[in-house]
């Protein structure tokens, strides 16, 4: 499973020991809002516990146990929204619940203007 950032998140079918940067590349790769940089694979192992790793999506690294890992059946891999987009969408909601008392824009802009 890919879930998160990605283009199209979901179940995938992967060869045999595929690494970690094929299933960012089967889910579409991850968004412009996604965290490339920090995303999170959690693995289920077979004593029952479930182990977190957090690995960068770097496309150009080859297969290797440290960086870009084989996968396992049953692995999630998520990719969370970058801090920019974060706070971009926390001020989209924002603007939103406050639209009729006050436009964040202008609020900041007379912040601005305020200090000139």
């Amino acid at each position: 499973q890919v879930v998160g950032e990605v283009v199209r998140p979901g179940t995938l079918t992967l060869r045999p020991n595929a690494p970690f940067t094929e299933a960012i590349v089967a889910a579409g790769s991850i968004t412009n809002d996604g965290n490339w940089r920090k995303v999170e694979l959690y693995r289920l192992e077979p004593d029952g516990r479930i182990t977190r790793r957090n690995l960068r999506a770097d496309l150009n690294q080859p297969l290797n146990d440290q960086t870009n890992p084989s996968l396992r059946n049953r692995d999630l891999i998520v990719v969370r929204p970058s801090f920019g987009s974060s706070v971009l969408r926390g001020l989209g909601i924002l603007g939103t619940g406050l639209s009729g008392v006050i436009n964040p824009v202008n609020l900041i802009d007379g912040l601005i203007q305020g200090n000139d």
